[in-house]
């Protein structure tokens, strides 16, 4: 599945057609916190992904948002788990992101940044396969946690992916921790717990002639 570069660009582009209408509403002032885009843009992915299919191939897809009595602690904004679950190929893989509202323009705001830097080296500590998305009207772009805990500059200096092209490498495996997505039929919302994630986004891929069966991994 994953050498499928057609199949794998067609689900990316539902992410970033997902993420585009997020941006937008952004930019007309209808989202006003990270969190509140946070909680839309995972919706809005996993609505435009459950159901789609391409290349014989269909795609599940299950957002979950904790919305804790209390305010709660957590090490990251969003969690998302891939399983591939097809007759000759099999994968589990996930990745930790935080989400925050900052462009070039802020690089100035060096508490902002210090804050931000250390809440990647908490990710860290989790996993390698952690990420910051950089929400601005104009689109997300996506920044790896180690070169930005690392990083003593701007962060527009540094190498960067927009949203579209980063879930290209995650479904191909060039990104993804088996630790993240957990064992099998583990939810969703498991999952977020486990990690402290506050929000989570559940992929699976299954042969589109299988009839749909739910699973635990999507609960």
């Amino acid at each position: 599945m994953s050498a499928d570069l057609h199949f794998v660009r067609a689900a990316a582009a539902q992410l970033a057609a997902a993420t585009d209408a997020t941006c937008a509403a952004l930019a007309e002032g209808l989202v006003g916190s990270e969190r509140a885009f946070t909680d839309r843009l995972v919706r809005r992915m996993a609505s435009e992904l459950d159901g789609f299919t391409s290349h014989e191939m269909r795609w599940r897809a299950k957002a979950f948002v904790d919305r804790p009595a209390e305010e709660a602690t957590y090490l990251a904004d969003l969690l998302v788990a891939f399983e591939v679950d097809l007759p000759d190929y099999g994968v589990r893989s996930g990745i930790l992101a935080t989400v925050v509202r900052r462009g070039p323009q802020d690089a100035a705001d060096h508490e902002a940044l210090e804050a931000l830097r250390r809440r990647c080296q908490l990710m860290l500590t989790a996993t390698g396969d952690a990420f910051v998305l950089m929400a601005r009207p104009s689109g997300v772009i996506v920044l790896p946690a180690a070169t930005v805990a690392g990083s003593v500059g701007r962060l527009d200096r540094l190498h960067q992916r927009t949203l579209g092209r980063f879930f290209e490498e995650h479904f191909s495996s060039f990104i993804g921790d088996p630790r993240m997505a957990g064992e099998e039929r583990v939810s969703i919302d498991e999952l977020c717990r486990q990690h402290r994630a506050r929000t989570g986004l559940a992929l699976h891929v299954e042969p589109a002639s299988m009839p749909h069966q739910e699973s635990l991994f999507r609960r």
